[in-house]
């Protein structure tokens, strides 16, 4: 196996190398093997003491801070010409978040390098400022918010009542279609949407029915259960807060439309199940709609724009799992939830929930490519794993422009 190593030019665009010369940035890429990382490795422990530097070279990691705090950092990102966590003890834990080419330098290789500006290099390398910033800045509801996770004393959405009972029977043996509409006729509205979702073009093809029982028997009990959960989480996204039930219906609109097209894209997959894909779509962001929940008690917390984001950037994903593990739903959803916004998600095997959901939050936001920040659609893993890269341009994207139809009918039967 050929050892790689980085090349000068890449050397000299890092912070405590910009005043090297040639030679000296040669002499550096010759000692130093370009080092790789799988998604969950650790490449730096809280409390590590060596003095290397790391310098994030290809990937995302994850800075998780002795407070709690998280972030991610990019090898693209400015940041990332500085040491990763530079300060010692090591304040941070780094984890890859996905594939991560990295390099390590030792003092004993700088030494040898530049000796002469070795004590400066040192010395004027400190933490990321911006890092520092971003995780160290006061910020009242993310702190709250950690502490009360941290303690339990976080209270999160629970599942309606109806979703939780036909979830129990799913699990007798004894259940069938008949015991399903007992539990679902007792709420009117639920049982009328499954009706019409059951004589949508979905599963269409037959005789039009009009009996709850026959409708369930249709679609299937464990299709049932899902649908009955995507129609009972409605009523989650609303609030007493005029401000915040605004924000709420936004929400709810942004995941009804991703849940949509996470069901268009499953459907091209045959190891994908949809109606999975539909429910992880609808709930990938439920740590956000619990985020906004928790801030209505105090008006102090949401009227801080800032601090609201910037507690739903750091926290959705882990929160969002947490509901989800507490709901038991299948563990595919937590993950979803978790993981949705690493949009450098890449594995080996194939397509799974959490390529969907990233591929349909940005194909949703219409603009293809970087809306809000967002990255090229075309560039990420995901986008390759579904199988919609294509020579010409923009063409791999013609399932979803193809389907757009059965996306607003899928949004209209998750309803208003």
């Amino acid at each position: 196996m050929n050892t790689l190593h980085p090349n000068p030019k890449q050397l000299a665009e890092l912070t405590p190398l910009i005043h090297f010369s040639d030679d000296e940035l040669q002499r550096i890429s010759n000692d130093v093997e370009i080092k790789t990382g799988r998604k969950g490795e650790k490449l730096l422990k809280i409390g590590d003491q060596h003095e290397d530097l790391l310098f994030l070279l290809e990937g995302t990691v994850i800075l998780r801070a002795e407070d709690g705090g998280i972030r991610q950092l990019n090898a693209k990102d400015s940041s990332a010409k500085n040491p990763i966590a530079r300060l010692r003890p090591s304040r941070f834990d780094v984890v890859a978040s996905g594939n991560v080419s990295f390099i390590q330098l030792t003092n004993d290789i700088l030494s040898r390098s530049a000796p002469s500006v070795q004590g400066i290099v040192l010395e004027e390398v400190e933490e990321d400022s911006e890092l520092a910033h971003q995780l160290g800045a006061p910020n009242p509801l993310r702190e709250k918010l950690q502490t009360d996770l941290d303690n339990n004393r976080l209270v999160l959405p629970s599942l309606p009542d109806v979703a939780i009972k036909v979830g129990l029977a799913l699990k007798n043996e004894n259940s069938n279609a008949k015991t399903m509409a007992k539990i679902i006729g007792a709420d009117p509205a639920i049982a009328s949407k499954l009706l019409k979702v059951a004589n949508s073009g979905r599963y269409g093809g037959r005789a039009e029915i009009a009996s709850l029982e026959q409708a369930i028997a249709r679609i299937g009990l464990k299709a049932t259960h899902k649908l009955v959960v995507l129609f009972a989480l409605r009523d989650l996204f609303r609030c007493r807060n005029r401000d915040l039930n605004q924000r709420m219906h936004d929400l709810w609109l942004h995941c009804r439309k991703v849940a949509a097209i996470s069901h268009v894209l499953a459907l091209q997959h045959d190891h994908l199940d949809p109606d999975t894909a539909l429910l992880g779509g609808l709930i990938h962001d439920i740590g956000t709609l619990a985020i906004l929940g928790y801030v209505q008690r105090d008006a102090s917390l949401y009227k801080d724009i800032d601090s609201l984001d910037t507690s739903i950037k750091y926290l959705r994903g882990p929160i969002g799992k947490l509901i989800i593990n507490k709901w038991k739903l299948p563990h595919e959803l937590a993950e979803m939830a978790e993981l949705a916004e690493d949009w450098e998600h890449d594995h080996k095997a194939d397509a799974d929930y959490i390529d969907i959901v990233i591929i349909a939050q940005i194909f949703s936001f219409q603009e293809l490519k970087g809306p809000n920040g967002l990255p090229n659609i075309e560039t990420l893993p995901a986008y390759t794993k579904l199988g919609l890269s294509d020579d010409e341009e923009d063409s791999g994207l013609v399932v979803l422009i193809e389907a757009d139809a059965d996306i607003e009918e899928t949004e209209s039967l998750l309803g208003g």
